[in-house]
């Protein structure tokens, strides 16, 4: 990977992440507040209970998922073998083509990953299926193996009910931005697992994360 170009000039107001679906801008004034380290930056979530020190994980920008959380995935795919891997919120690419790689290591499966915006400018692995829409409005058929949603905050515990009638027994599924910053989907998901609809654990990572299966079939 080439190393990082700076985003934050020392003293200056930037934007440095732009929502993708709601256009919201963040902003990020405090001087040195991105600290670069190799090819990443160290992340920049503000601390938490559950995550008191989160500036010992790593990030690609302030929009995409966590360099560790990106490594967790990879191990997934290794250690579960699914064959059909679907992602939502596709943004850069970095975490399909991450999933595809563990997934030519294994020496199958298939990434499809949908985006309403096309925002990745990288050359998509030959195993990632990219999709423009909703993850609301994809249309697909086959069983999923692993489902990880990442797309825009309101529409993910919409997604575990869309998809709910693809996933099987042994179907695994990781929710992105359960902590910190995103409170509301955090509650969102815990009140899927407190009406019995999924089960699982939350992660301490800076984002939260939550890893699980379905509990039922009540959704179909």
């Amino acid at each position: 990977m080439t190393e990082a170009e700076p985003i934050l000039k020392e003293g200056e107001v930037t934007p440095v992440a732009v929502n993708p679906y709601t256009q919201e801008t963040t902003y990020y004034a405090l001087p040195g507040f991105l600290e670069h380290i190799g090819s990443f930056w160290k992340e920049i979530s503000p601390p938490t209970e559950d995550c008191p020190e989160p500036n010992l994980w790593e990030m690609e920008d302030p929009a995409s998922v966590e360099i560790e959380v990106r490594e967790l995935l990879f191990a997934l795919v290794r250690a579960l073998k699914p064959k059909v891997i679907l992602e939502t919120g596709t943004f850069r690419g970095s975490t399909a083509n991450r999933l595809a790689e563990a997934c030519d290591l294994n020496g199958f499966g298939v990434v499809i990953t949908c985006d309403p915006v096309k925002v990745w400018q990288k050359t998509l692995h030959q195993r990632v299926q990219y999709h423009q829409t909703s993850s609301l409005d994809l249309m697909i058929s086959l069983p999923i193996d692993l489902l990880f949603l990442d797309s825009e905050d309101k529409i993910r515990p919409l997604e575990v009910e869309r998809f709910s009638a693809l996933l099987h027994s042994r179907s695994v599924i990781v929710i992105h931005d359960t902590g910190g910053m995103h409170p509301e989907l955090g509650k969102s998901v815990l009140s899927l697992q407190e009406q019995g609809l999924i089960h699982g654990v939350f992660l301490p990572t800076p984002r939260g994360l939550f890893v699980g299966r379905l509990t039922t079939s009540r959704w179909r």
